[in-house]
């Protein structure tokens, strides 16, 4: 926990794939080393080292078998971009209804 502090206080963005790697344990590793309190410290750290890649980001939310507290921390950290910037607003927004179109037609997929 304090590891993933310090990357996002050193704002250090070449630091994404370690914070993925960590991201895309298992519930339990996550719950043992995190508690309840993932969503706040990842969503933070992805916040700051993940401002200019969010291809990456949503690359790792349609990646399956993901943490759904460790997708939630990225989808969090994302609409924290567009509450800080402002003029990426737009982008952020259709960031995210590409993800909403992803999960839906995967739905739609497993239904038909």
């Amino acid at each position: 926990m304090h590891a993933l502090s310090l990357i996002g206080e050193l704002q250090l963005p070449e630091s994404l794939p370690v914070v993925f790697d960590m991201l895309r344990q298992n519930e339990k590793y996550l719950d043992f080393w995190f508690k309840d309190s993932l969503s706040e410290n990842a969503e933070e750290c992805v916040f700051s080292i993940g401002l200019h890649q969010t291809e990456e980001l949503l690359a790792f939310l349609k990646k399956p078998d993901r943490y759904v507290f460790a997708r939630s921390a990225v989808a969090e950290a994302v609409a924290q971009i567009a509450l800080h910037y402002p003029d990426r607003r737009s982008e952020i927004i259709q960031w995210f209804n590409n993800i909403f179109g992803f999960i839906f037609r995967k739905k739609m997929m497993i239904v038909l």
